[in-house]
């Protein structure tokens, strides 16, 4: 996307002078754009093989708002093209030309920057052409033969004239061949590597030809070799390529460019591969020591495996999209989903992206782009990017309510995984529940200390698989004996607490409780006297579901008191 007319006559007084001419080009017209190449043509260069998301954001905007501008030359613009190339489209058609570059640029960053794939196909399609452009020019033998624009859109982009005729096919072949890689991603998991030296390769040609056009403009700011142009592209290459031996020092250049790319991005991977080791924080799947380790279990024998480990830990977007979409789904394999990715999400983020293009284009022609005004490029186009992901927030914000609302009330509302616990945690599970103590005053340690202890009363595992911790980074010495004498006090009131209650008990149920049939109608029934006999202790904390699970294992055995004292003690001690 680029701004107003080389020769336009609003300018300011201090662009009459041979200084202020190159200060005026650089500042107050669209030419300033071209400047910004010195920077993000090396930059490609060298970081393209990353895909990185400033990477694909800058190849997106570039490619496509210079690609919008060769099919807006289509536009019965002959008489501008010849007039003026820096701007062929006219004084008083700028403003929605220019507003539409604008807003396909900020689009098509916005797509690219959202997706991986999408951001590699446009690099792919513009390291094609960029490589097309220059051997149109080594073809003619850097003299092409003039021609006005052509009505056809295509012809706009790949120019026209006899040399087309031999290097449209390979061209072609090439673009189809880059929106076939686009697409197999549906059915194809492309390696890392591969993906990288698509984006290298292409990126190296890429950046090279957004190089040579910086070096091109720098060149024509001092009046030598070459017009004001709107871009060095194909469609236009009669009106930039003017002169044969400044344009094969170009075509040099590029493909000098071109080896340098490849051989820094090589070497920028190589280095970066050594110097960054892997990752030592991956998401891994939790083994528990019993399931490894006998030794650890409380209680005899090992919990047999359910499926295979390898099986376990495959991840669902390992696969491509049609398997993703359409493949059979593991529901038990919850590591898996955990670290998969909806298709809903991608629709809603398609979407997202989709709406705030559309906002773009109409917040693009609200800023006063035509000749005239005092708009500089840059500041607008900082707004529009700017403003862009502003929309982005809102429209997201928007359609995660609307998409909330629809999923309720088509779908519904799925309930929430549950799971009895009333006989206890499983042998597969554990649980703490911790206290972070840094204390300078003994009522501060009595308090948390006093809270933890009624938190371990009010989840008391009749398996005793939840344990309670206060973990104290107190300093002072006076606290620490204090912590400590507040952990034993706290033992203390446990065993009270649990020795009063068995106590109730054991007067409401002097014979223990009998073995019942495996009935739910039984079980309720002991239950509710269980209920009752600990109303008495009034303990405030309801443990009829501790204590009934306790007393059917201490009627297993032979002595059930023994068994339920020595469960006290274990959970004062847990």
């Amino acid at each position: 996307g680029l701004k107003s007319s080389s020769q336009g006559k609003h300018r300011p007084a201090v662009c009459k002078s041979s200084l202020g001419k190159g200060i005026c080009r650089m500042f107050f017209q669209w030419e300033q754009f071209f400047w910004s190449f010195l920077v993000i043509g090396p930059y490609l260069m060298t970081w393209t093989w990353t895909l990185s998301f400033s990477v694909r954001m800058i190849a997106g905007f570039v490619a496509l708002s210079q690609a919008m501008s060769q099919l807006l030359m289509a536009e019965d613009s002959r008489v501008h093209y010849v007039m003026d190339p820096a701007n062929p489209f006219g004084t008083y058609r700028s403003q929605t030309y220019m507003a539409l570059i604008v807003g396909t640029g900020v689009s098509g960053s916005l797509f690219a920057a959202f997706s991986e794939k999408v951001g590699l196909l446009f690099i792919n399609l513009w390291g094609c052409y960029a490589v097309y452009t220059w051997a149109l020019v080594s073809s003619e033998k850097f003299v092409p033969m003039i021609t006005l624009p052509s009505s056809n859109p295509v012809q706009s982009l790949v120019g026209s004239g006899i040399a087309e005729e031999y290097g449209i096919v390979p061209s072609i072949v090439a673009w189809t061949l880059c929106i076939l890689i686009f697409l197999s991603h549906a059915v194809i998991g492309w390696p890392r590597w591969v993906i990288s030296l698509l984006a290298g390769t292409s990126g190296a040609c890429a950046g090279a030809h957004v190089t040579v056009q910086a070096i091109y403009f720098y060149w024509t700011d001092h009046g030598k070799n070459g017009p004001l142009v709107y871009g060095l592209l194909a469609g236009n290459r009669a009106q930039w390529c003017v002169d044969a031996s400044s344009c094969q020092i170009f075509y040099s250049g590029f493909c000098v460019l071109v080896i340098v790319s490849l051989i820094t991005q090589y070497l920028v991977r190589s280095g970066a591969e050594h110097a960054e080791p892997a990752k030592p924080f991956q998401p891994m799947k939790f083994n528990h020591p019993m399931e490894q380790n006998v030794d650890m279990t409380l209680e005899s024998g090992v919990v047999p495996a359910t499926k295979n480990e390898a099986e376990d830990e495959q991840e669902v977007d390992s696969g491509n999209c049609i398997t993703r979409c359409l493949g059979k789904r593991d529901d038990d394999n919850t590591w898996a989903s955990n670290l998969s990715t909806p298709t809903s999400t991608w629709i809603f983020l398609t979407l997202v992206v989709a709406l705030s293009c559309a906002a773009t284009y109409a917040f693009s022609f609200f800023v006063h782009w035509s000749e005239g005004t005092k708009t500089n490029f840059f500041v607008g186009l900082f707004y529009i990017l700017a403003n862009a992901f502003c929309l982005w927030s809102i429209i997201e914000f928007f359609l995660t309510t609307l998409w909330f609302h629809v999923i309720r009330l088509v779908v519904g509302m799925p309930e929430l995984p549950r799971q009895d616990f009333s006989k206890g945690l499983p042998q597969t599970g554990r649980t703490i529940l911790s206290y972070c103590l840094l204390s300078k005053q003994k009522e501060s340690s009595e308090e948390t200390f006093k809270t933890a202890v009624d938190t371990h009363l009010a989840n008391l595992d009749p398996n005793m698989r939840i344990t309670t911790a206060v973990v104290s980074v107190s300093s002072a010495l006076s606290i620490l004996k204090c912590e400590m004498d507040c952990r034993d006090a706290g033992r203390e009131r446990i065993r009270e607490v649990l020795e009063k209650e068995r106590a109730a008990l054991e007067r409401s149920f002097p014979s223990g409780l009998q073995s019942q049939p495996e009935d739910a109608a039984c079980r309720q029934k002991c239950r509710a006297a269980v209920k009752q006999a600990l109303k008495s202790t009034d303990e405030g904390t309801d443990r009829t579901d501790f204590w009934l699970q306790l007393m059917e294992i201490a009627a297993a055995s032979r002595n059930p008191e023994e068994v339920l004292r020595a469960r006290i003690e274990e959970a004062a001690t847990h």
